[in-house]
């Protein structure tokens, strides 16, 4: 089921579209998503906050915050940039388990992250691939808000536990508290980065029993000890 916009009375405040120059001399496109219902609180959420005027395109593509919360039920982030996102945003949230060596030998750390990309019929959540012959998403029946400068997703745990179809081997989304986290707001495909938490990709952060750890974030040490041959 493909997360669409809500329509309804929850819905207000819609702008009208328009388009302008995305550049660095302050021009930005106007546009913005259809009505979305309003952002999730993710109650609970441990928060990171990011510098400000470090995007590659803009204030409403520069990180801010970043909420994080993991529970039974599913994941909830929220996205605060530093002006309201529009149309042809996409965020990213980057979510693993500790690294772990396969029955082959291979050494890996399993993602469960997801895109969500704003749309002008209001938003799509996505991850990995449903058919790898013919490239098409794999799209996840999730939860989109936006209010002002914020935009949240949960995704059910169900949706996390289903591998996608490029990624047959994947378990299930891991039961615990730890795990390694990377934030990033681009401006279309997934390699065009206009901002990510922590800026620096090499360093450590995680969520931690409920809280952001980092960067860089030393404990647990587990999570990023890469095991050895042997």
């Amino acid at each position: 089921m493909r997360c669409k916009a809500m329509l309804g009375a929850l819905g207000t405040g819609l702008l009208l579209t328009g388009c302008g120059e995305d550049n660095d001399g302050g021009n930005v496109p106007v546009s913005v998503t259809a009505q979305l219902e309003p952002a999730q609180s993710c109650e609970g959420a441990g928060s990171a906050e990011d510098p400000a005027g470090d995007s590659t395109s803009g204030p409403f593509r520069d990180l801010r915050r970043l909420d994080l919360r993991v529970t039974q039920a599913g994941v909830c982030v929220r996205w605060t940039t530093d002006a309201q996102a529009v149309v042809g945003t996409r965020f990213f949230l980057d979510i693993r388990g500790p690294f772990e060596k396969t029955p082959g030998g291979a050494v890996v750390s399993h993602g469960y992250g997801f895109y969500v990309d704003l749309t002008k019929e209001g938003a799509e959540v996505t991850f990995g691939l449903a058919d790898p012959v013919a490239d098409t998403p794999n799209v996840l029946d999730a939860r989109v808000g936006q209010s002002g400068e914020t935009v949240s997703a949960f995704v059910p745990r169900r949706e996390l536990d289903r591998p996608p179809a490029n990624m047959p081997d994947r378990p299930p989304f891991p039961d615990g508290d730890e795990f390694i986290i990377e934030a990033r707001v681009l401006q279309a495909g997934p390699e065009d980065i206009a901002d990510s938490w922590p800026d620096d990709p090499s360093s450590q952060a995680a969520y931690v029993n409920g809280h952001i750890c980092g960067p860089p974030c030393s404990e647990p040490e587990r999570l990023f000890r890469i095991p050895q041959p042997g």
